[in-house]
């Protein structure tokens, strides 16, 4: 099921933009760069666990439609700061580059301990700390697309975004933080 989600990703961006020869243009050569690492990705990549571990509520919009925040006597739990979850990858290191790229789909109780599902991809550039090689911390970016409940019970919510990420790395033991309107933090896991 992962491998055919992982590989349903990379056939959906490669019809639309690798494909088209206007896509690999020399404005757009990183559109290829990209779709060369999610290939590399589900080929060659090795399995990743993923777990959910950590949420900052940082704006109104992550409150919205209530607009609470904090324990109140209408609403006495307040937002789900732990949200429990688990998720699958497979993610791609390009030694030459140190870069990353990891497809991942990933399910967890969101701010209402309601079920939500992310599905995305993940860059990093990553550079060693105190010159080391299985030390590394990372910076990049995140489109991915979730799926939540409605605030009023009708059809599941789809929402389109790209967060920002930062990483540290241990070999194969990440800690991720993506950040939206909600800062999310979850490890990383990978094995072959």
């Amino acid at each position: 099921m992962q491998r055919l989600l992982a590989r349903f990703l990379i056939t959906l961006f490669i019809i639309i933009f690798v494909n088209n020869a206007y896509a690999c243009g020399s404005g757009s050569q990183w559109l290829c760069e990209i779709g060369h690492g999610l290939v590399m990705a589900e080929s060659q990549g090795k399995n990743a666990l993923l777990v959910s571990g950590y949420a900052y509520h940082t704006s109104i919009a992550a409150h919205w439609p209530i607009g609470v925040s904090e324990q109140t006597p209408q609403d006495p739990q307040g937002l789900n700061e732990i949200p429990y979850g688990l998720g699958y990858g497979r993610s791609w290191y390009n030694t030459d580059t140190h870069e990353e790229y990891t497809l991942f789909a990933i399910a967890f109780s969101d701010s209402y301990w309601k079920p939500e599902a992310h599905v995305g991809y993940m860059y990093q550039k990553f550079h060693p700390i105190m010159d080391s090689d299985n030390f590394e911390w990372g910076l990049g970016y995140s489109p991915q697309i979730l799926v939540k409940p409605s605030w009023t019970g009708d059809a599941p919510i789809v929402l389109p975004f790209i967060g920002l990420t930062t990483s540290l790395r241990y070999k194969n033991f990440e800690t991720n933080v993506t950040w939206a309107n909600v800062i999310f933090m979850n490890l990383m896991f990978k094995f072959d």
